[in-house]
C-alpha cells in the first residue's frame, strides 16, 4: 500500500521542509497535492518526490466562491489544471468530481475531456450519488479508481471490503481519499490512501513517532515547550519512515 502525504509543498511549510526533502528525504515520501493550493513556485518541486498525486481541489474552489463560481471561471480553472497535468508530465491525477455542485452527467463529460486533453485518464471519484452500479462502472473502464472517504465514514468500516474487492475483480486499482483510520489500514484492502494527519499534530500539542509498525502520538514532555519547525520535520519524517513500512509490506 502507498500512502501518500497531503499538503508537505504549501507555502508556509516548505522554508522548514525543503532542506530534508531537497537532501534525499523526498525519495522516501509520496506527495499528494491539490492544484487549488498548490503554490505556482513549488510547480517545479513535485518532480522530486517518489510518486506524486495531484487532486483537483475543484470541491475547495466552489466552496471558496460561494456559490458564485461562474461557468467561464470554472472553465478556465479547468483548463490550467490539464496544462500542469502535460507540462509536469503527472500521471495520477484525480477528476473535477463536483458531483454535489454540477451534477454527475457533468463530471463524467469533465472526465472524458481531460482525457482528451491529457492523454491521461483521470482517477474518478466515487460518491454516494453515483450509488454501486456506478461505482462498478467506474471499475470497469478506469485502471484507477477512488473513494471519497468522508461521504460515506460512518458506513466505511463495514463496506470498505466491497469496494476495494469489487475493484480488484475488475482489475482496478483504488484509492481511499483521507482515509486516516490507522487500525487495520492494511486489511482494508486499499491500494493507496492519503492523510494529512502529520500536519496536526502541532494543533493538537502531540509528537509522533513512527514505532516500526504503526503511527503513535504523544504528549510532550512535562515542563518542554513544542517547538513548532522542528515537530513539523519530525512529523514528516516520521509519516515517511511509516509510509516505507506500508509499502514494503
Amino acid at each position: 500500500m502507498n500512502v501518500y502525504l497531503a499538503g508537505v509543498l504549501t507555502a508556509g511549510n516548505w522554508p522548514t521542509l525543503s532542506p530534508w526533502l531537497e537532501g534525499g528525504g523526498a525519495q522516501h515520501v509520496n506527495l499528494l497535492e491539490s492544484f487549488y493550493n498548490l503554490p505556482k513556485a513549488r510547480y517545479g518541486d513535485v518532480g522530486i518526490f517518489k510518486r506524486f498525486m495531484l487532486d483537483s481541489g475543484a470541491f475547495t474552489l466552489a466552496i471558496s466562491r460561494k456559490g458564485s463560481l461562474s461557468d467561464a471561471d470554472l472553465r478556465a480553472y479547468i483548463s490550467d489544471y490539464a496544462c500542469f497535468v502535460v507540462e509536469h508530465g503527472v500521471r495520477l491525477y484525480f477528476e473535477m468530481d463536483l458531483d454535489h455542485v454540477k451534477g454527475t452527467d457533468w463530471v463524467r463529460r469533465t472526465t472524458d475531456w481531460l482525457e482528451r486533453e491529457t492523454g491521461v485518464a483521470p482517477i474518478p471519484v466515487w460518491h454516494p450519488c453515483r450509488k454501486a452500479r456506478g461505482f462498478e462502472e467506474m471499475c470497469e473502464r478506469y485502471p484507477y479508481v477512488a473513494i471519497g472517504t468522508t461521504d460515506i465514514r460512518r458506513q466505511l468500516a463495514k463496506s470498505v471490503r466491497w469496494f476495494t474487492d469489487t475493484a480488484h475483480r475488475y482489475g482496478a486499482k483504488i484509492h481511499g481519499l483521507g482515509y486516516t483510520k490507522l487500525d487495520g489500514l492494511e486489511r482494508t484492502g486499499f491500494d493507496s490512501v492519503d492523510s494529512t494527519a502529520w500536519l496536526f499534530s502541532n494543533k493538537s500539542g502531540t509528537i509522533y513517532d513512527f514505532d516500526g509498525r504503526t503511527m503513535r502520538k504523544r504528549k510532550v514532555p512535562e515542563g518542554k515547550r513544542l517547538i513548532i519547525k522542528n515537530n513539523l520535520l519530525h512529523s514528516l519524517i516520521e509519516w515517511a519512515k511509516f509510509s516505507d513500512y506500508m509499502e514494503a509490506r
